[in-house]
């Protein structure tokens, strides 16, 4: 699921098998320019301190990248799921910053990415959106399984896509105007115990990071 570029991977981690999120290139022709303000670079900085950091993702990771991303890189980003392409572009994205971290044993990858959007309204509605996708929106998945989960910030859902050779978990939320998305990619169709409670211990991080910054 899509950002400006952080080079591809050197595990099997495809652009093919991504899920709706912030870190990949963006393919296809991204959608013309709208009149909403984009983001200056003070904001954008200001999402990039909400991501998570080296230091609290588990052992074995690298930071990859870690870029701002434009309202029409967040949208082009999410071209193949059309229908959180078409609420992105509708609902006031402003922008966003993506961190990719990645490990060779297990052959997978880790995001952080915090948006922000114009509106609460606009924030929790793309975690409405997300939560209900189908293989209907995302023609490239095998499945698209909601995962229960404990709620954070104002709105949250969990998801599982399993693709072709490759499966996600990711958690989204939000909290007034932004959202927070922390994701796992594997290159193959695996999954551990501790998946779900590492996601949401993520999110927590992040998520008291977005609350301290709204407070201020």
């Amino acid at each position: 699921r899509a950002a400006p570029t952080p080079a591809a991977p050197s595990v099997a981690v495809t652009q093919d098998a991504r899920p709706p999120s912030a870190t990949t290139p963006p393919s296809g022709t991204p959608p013309a320019a709208s009149d909403e303000t984009p983001l200056a670079p003070v904001e954008l900085q200001e999402l990039a301190l909400l991501t998570i950091r080296e230091d609290e993702v588990p052992f074995g990771f690298r930071v990859r990248s870690s870029i701002p991303v434009t309202r029409n890189e967040v949208v082009a980003g999410q071209i193949a799921i059309g229908r959180l392409a078409a609420y992105l572009e509708d609902n006031g994205v402003l922008g966003a910053w993506a961190v990719l971290y990645t490990r060779e044993q297990p052959n997978s990858g880790l995001s952080s990415i915090a948006y922000q959007f114009q509106t609460a309204e606009g924030a929790r509605g793309m975690v409405a959106t997300i939560a209900s996708l189908t293989t209907a929106d995302y023609t490239t998945a095998t499945a698209v399984e909601p995962v229960p989960a404990e709620t954070v910030g104002d709105a949250s859902v969990m998801m599982r896509y399993r693709l072709p050779g490759a499966r996600t978990l990711e958690l989204t939320w939000s909290h007034g105007n932004r959202v927070g998305q922390v994701l796992l990619r594997y290159s193959g169709d695996v999954e551990t115990p501790g998946d779900r409670e590492l996601l949401l211990g993520l999110a927590r991080i992040m998520q008291q990071r977005i609350a301290d910054a709204a407070g201020r």
